[in-house]
């Protein structure tokens, strides 16, 4: 049975990714001293790189048929059934979405998790489901630890959760460590400020005794990286919010990798080069051109995708996430044309990037 209240054993933390940076900054100033040290020994990334979103015209049509929702959604690319996976989100948060290349179709399955935003998803190819953790109920206080798996055309609880489990709750992030082949969970520990590392042995998730971290886990993104053969975890600076820390997994442990990085909220896969390439939110007003800052790692370090580009057009657009589509050989950036708030839903449009610019495609 799906958890639906706080761990008796733990402190109670509800997923708010709307919570601001600034915020979290004053609640752990002075907290960090790991990623203040690997500072001194890291050099800061390069300037930010402005690339326009290619549109067809400054404010878009609204899409046709597709996700309507708030902040929250999950998403994976299900390489089993050759589909993107869209799951809930506020507003949104039971329904299941599906990804062509072209557009959203909405399925109705025989099972599906309960309603639910914040949820962290990833595809295991040991299995060939797109599996589901956690989240946050609509009704206050709804937490969740359980785990689900999609086969194509339907979801199966795989893990009730319970007091064992993951902590309650939303803003987890999971992702496949293809060169230890095993899923990886990263939750909070009960607070902004630390989190925990969990793997999926095939019936439950199994605590990695040295796998906390300080970080800020429910705004953070986390991706495989294959050229390094490492999972990246990719969190606000803790001790500066206008920053981010880079940690790496290398199958016991984290280790911090870039300490002063650039802000970012989407990470995948970009098929083209083979490696990740990372988003921040893209927003301006109508006085300045649509702009997306995106970097690529490169081993140890971001850069910046290409110089500045002009743009004429004039819009605001908020990254949600990033997904690899490698049917496609396309990475997808998911996001709104104005900054959602938790009560209310959007429509979410869909670009792809070809390695110069992100151009809509729904």
């Amino acid at each position: 049975m799906s958890a639906q209240g706080p761990n008796p054993d733990r402190h109670s933390l509800r997923w708010a990714p709307a919570v601001g940076l600034g915020a979290i900054a004053v609640l752990v100033a002075g907290i960090g001293l790991a990623i203040a040290a690997a500072q001194r020994s890291v050099a800061p990334a390069p300037a930010v790189s402005i690339t326009p979103l290619a549109t067809s015209s400054p404010n878009p049509t609204p899409p046709a048929s597709g996700p309507v929702t708030g902040l929250g959604v999950s998403l994976a690319d299900d390489l089993a059934t050759h589909r993107v996976v869209l799951f809930g989100g506020v507003d949104s948060s039971a329904k299941t979405w599906l990804w062509d290349g072209r557009r959203w179709t909405s399925t109705m399955p025989p099972s599906s998790p309960p309603d639910r935003a914040g949820a962290a998803a990833a595809y295991d190819p040991a299995t060939g489901l797109v599996m589901l953790f956690g989240g946050e109920g609509i009704a206050e206080g709804l937490l969740f630890n359980d785990t689900w798996g999609w086969n194509g055309t339907t979801w199966r609880r795989l893990d009730s959760g319970g007091p064992n489990g993951p902590f309650l709750g939303g803003g987890g992030r999971m992702a496949w460590d293809g060169a230890r082949h095993e899923m990886l969970l990263v939750t909070s520990a009960g607070t902004l400020t630390d989190g925990e590392t969990w793997t999926w042995d095939g019936t439950r998730w199994v605590r990695e005794a040295h796998g906390d971290l300080a970080a800020v886990v429910v705004d953070g993104t986390m991706a495989y990286d294959p050229p390094s053969q490492t999972v990246l975890l990719v969190t606000p600076a803790i001790a500066n919010n206008a920053h981010s820390a880079t940690f790496g997994w290398n199958g016991s442990s984290w280790h911090v990798l870039v300490a002063d990085g650039p802000q970012l909220d989407g990470l995948a896969v970009d098929e083209q080069v083979h490696g990740l390439v990372a988003c921040g939110s893209a927003t301006s007003s109508a006085a300045f051109a649509v702009q997306a800052s995106c970097w690529e790692w490169a081993t140890t370090q971001w850069y910046p995708l290409q110089a500045d580009l002009a743009s004429t057009l004039a819009t605001s657009v908020t990254v949600e996430a990033e997904v690899d589509d490698v049917d496609r050989a396309q990475l997808l950036m998911i996001g709104w044309l104005v900054a959602p708030v938790q009560n209310q839903a959007q429509p979410l449009y869909v670009w792809a990037w070809d390695g110069v610019k992100w151009t809509l495609l729904a």
